[in-house]
């Protein structure tokens, strides 16, 4: 509790006000409130007045500042007109509700995300259109998504919105943060942070924090979802809970995706292999005729010669069966592909 006099000099400073502000009352007493409350459009204390509560920018005795609720009481005492000020620290208050925005904003954008799952059948445009919506729905400083290179261990980038002057080639992510690890990945400030080379680009172009989250599909790493932010200590734990969500469900597209284009490439080949059929049997008609042939003039041809030829055309009809049967062995693959078991080897019978 505080009281002020009609000119805004503080008058009775209390013990809560020292927890709150950090001054002691010999410290403050007979001071403007503007020492507490500096903004320009509370410094006329008789147009504060005119409100009986006001949401203000406050400051300590240490310089930081933090939201504040004040309450004014006209106090009389006499021929004196103080004024009962209650100041109550708004800070969580505040916080929550930024809080609660922010998360609102990343739960709009997975939901526009989630609708782009649905109606795009492209893997190339969804990543794409998926870094879009982050930064233009969430506000992110840039988004970006990269395929894991298992050889070279590194990450491609494949899609980004945002920061368009940063060099998209040069983009990095840490190998052993969100992909050897397998989980996210935070750096919540950049800035003041021992960095490797790879982020030197990302403080460079006015990044504070990031976040790194593993796209990931029954337990298979695809890639790494990457989203910059220009604030500090930006995603929280529940931020990240949702991205992970995300992650996963854009996780789900990729596999869903690349599972048509490999039922389609399978069935591209099934039509393939029964036209090479009709094209095999009617190779094997030939040596089979030509067999007949020698049979037929076997008086005249001879039994050495017959069975000669004979010899030779069985041959031919051995590598044409041959060529049959690891056309069926390729289309048995292809048909166990199609009806969802991927993981059949190339050599199976």
């Amino acid at each position: 509790m505080i009281a002020v006099d009609g000119g805004g000099r503080i008058v009775h400073w209390s013990e809560p006000a020292e927890y709150v502000f950090g001054y002691v009352g010999e410290d403050i007493l007979g001071e403007h409130w503007n020492v507490i409350f500096p903004d320009d459009h509370v410094n006329d204390f008789a147009g504060l007045l005119s409100y009986s509560v006001r949401n203000v920018k406050a400051r300590r005795k240490d310089g930081s500042y933090f939201f504040a609720e004040v309450y004014i009481f006209p106090l009389e005492i006499g021929d004196e007109h103080n004024f009962f000020v209650v100041v109550r620290d708004a800070t969580e208050c505040n916080r929550s509700k930024e809080e609660i925005k922010r998360l609102n904003l990343i739960i709009e954008a997975i939901r526009d995300i989630n609708r782009l799952i649905v109606t795009e059948k492209d893997r190339e445009r969804l990543l794409r259109r998926t870094c879009e919506v982050l930064v233009r729905r969430r506000g992110y400083k840039m988004a970006w998504i990269g395929f894991v290179e298992m050889e070279s261990k590194t990450v491609r980038p494949v899609a980004k919105a945002g920061c368009e002057k940063c060099c998209f080639e040069s983009i990095k992510v840490t190998w052993e943060n969100a992909v050897k690890m397998g989980r996210p990945y935070v750096m919540r400030d950049i800035q003041h942070t021992p960095i490797d080379s790879s982020h030197e680009d990302d403080v460079g172009c006015g990044y504070v924090s990031l976040a790194s989250v593993p796209i990931a599909y029954e337990g298979k790493i695809y890639g790494v979802l990457n989203v910059y932010s220009d604030q500090r200590d930006a995603f929280d734990d529940e931020e990240i809970n949702l991205l992970k969500g995300l992650a996963d469900d854009i996780g789900y597209a990729i596999r869903n995706i690349d599972i048509k284009k490999e039922k389609k490439a399978a069935m591209d080949k099934l039509a393939e292999n029964l036209e090479h059929f009709d094209f095999l049997a009617d190779k094997l008609r030939n040596p089979l005729a030509i067999i007949q042939g020698y049979l037929e003039l076997k008086g005249e041809l001879g039994e050495e010669k017959v069975y000669n030829e004979i010899s030779r055309q069985v041959v031919r009809i051995r590598r044409i069966l041959d060529e049959l049967r690891e056309k069926e062995k390729e289309t048995y693959r292809l048909k166990l592909l199609y009806n969802g078991n991927r993981e059949v080897k190339q050599g199976e019978n």
